[in-house]
């Protein structure tokens, strides 16, 4: 499997938890219309909390620990571009790969051994404002 560098979208749990903050910010300005309030600024920042989060994307990336940097991802595409993969399934298939590659590579002496501390992290993906 080649790895990938597209990014995900919001899975269903994030789904489920941005409506239901939906659901209670509008509830919130229901009860704020009707006790006579033009504005609340909480209100604002939940609204714009949502609109934000709407926008993210999330990704899958393989983190290697290093002594000088603590946790990265070193993976890189043909290109230089780190790989990111899109869903955690891939991400766990394409790691459990290099590591049975690794685990050939050291039983056929092609390689002392692989002390790779190796993870995989659920990052979130920002795109510039235009």
């Amino acid at each position: 499997m080649t790895p990938r560098t597209e990014t995900a979208g919001h899975g269903p749990v994030e789904d489920a938890l941005l409506k239901a903050l939906e659901t209670l910010v509008k509830r919130a300005e229901q009860e704020a219309a009707e006790a006579g309030e033009e504005r609340t600024p909480w209100l604002d920042n939940a609204r714009a909390a949502i609109a934000q989060a709407k926008e993210e994307k999330y990704a899958y990336e393989v983190q290697t620990y290093t002594l000088a940097d603590g946790w990265m991802n070193c993976w890189q595409d043909d290109d230089g571009n780190p790989v990111l993969f899109p869903t955690l399934a891939e991400a766990q298939e394409e790691l459990a790969d290099y590591r049975q590659d690794c685990e050939e590579a050291v039983a056929c002496g092609d390689m002392q051994s692989n002390d790779d501390r190796l993870r995989i992290r659920k990052i979130i993906i920002r795109f510039p404002k235009a």
